[in-house]
């Protein structure tokens, strides 16, 4: 909160005014460490499989309490259970489980860390590291039109394209950490750097 400016008689006298600690930026900085990104990567995966296993739990009560004959729901769950993994050359996109498998955790992750992204630049496992996503150049927080579209969903949905091919980006992405500057490939496509806070 600001205090008022003093009353002076010049009235082309520069003004003064005292401002709050809390508008005050850091003078430097400071990347956040490959350690504090990796655990804070390793909380969002453990969040995320938690709200998809309750999620599934809660789904397979809803179809059982609503299916005319449960014994057939179970058998058809079971069966796609025990079904045999998909080829890792290639996989199937109009299947609907592979929607399941993709669309189902992007929308999850998403309302789970949708608004902290969106107004701090942080999913939960950043929150709870204290590190945030911030433009590179401008260094603030960036839209979450840039977040979603250059960040995350390239890089999460070739899933659907080739597992192969999904494989060769995630290991080429976590071992750009290496890189002097800290930034990712995805850190690199959308122009943001991962700073502590």
């Amino acid at each position: 909160m600001t205090e008022p400016p003093e009353q002076t008689d010049n009235p082309y006298a520069i003004p003064t005014a005292r401002l709050s600690k809390k508008l005050a930026r850091p003078t430097e900085i400071v990347l956040a460490s490959r350690g504090e990104r990796l655990l804070a990567y390793v909380l969002d995966v453990l969040i995320l499989s938690l709200a998809m296993f309750i999620g599934a739990m809660v789904g397979v009560i809803i179809l059982v309490n609503t299916s005319q004959n449960p014994q057939v729901l179970f058998e058809y769950v079971i069966e796609q259970m025990n079904a045999p993994a998909p080829s890792l050359w290639a996989i199937n996109i109009l299947d609907k489980w592979v929607y399941l498998q993709v669309i189902t955790p992007l929308v999850l992750y998403f309302l789970i860390n949708g608004y902290l992204l969106q107004t701090r630049g942080q999913t939960l496992g950043k929150s709870l590291m204290s590190i945030a996503i911030i433009d590179k150049d401008s260094q603030e927080i960036p839209p979450i039109s840039t977040i979603l579209l250059r960040r995350y969903i390239p890089f999460n949905s070739m899933a659907i394209v080739n597992v192969v091919l999904q494989l060769l980006i995630f290991f080429s992405d976590v071992l750009s950490i290496f890189r002097e500057d800290k930034r990712m490939l995805h850190d690199l496509a959308a122009n943001t750097i991962v700073i502590k806070v």
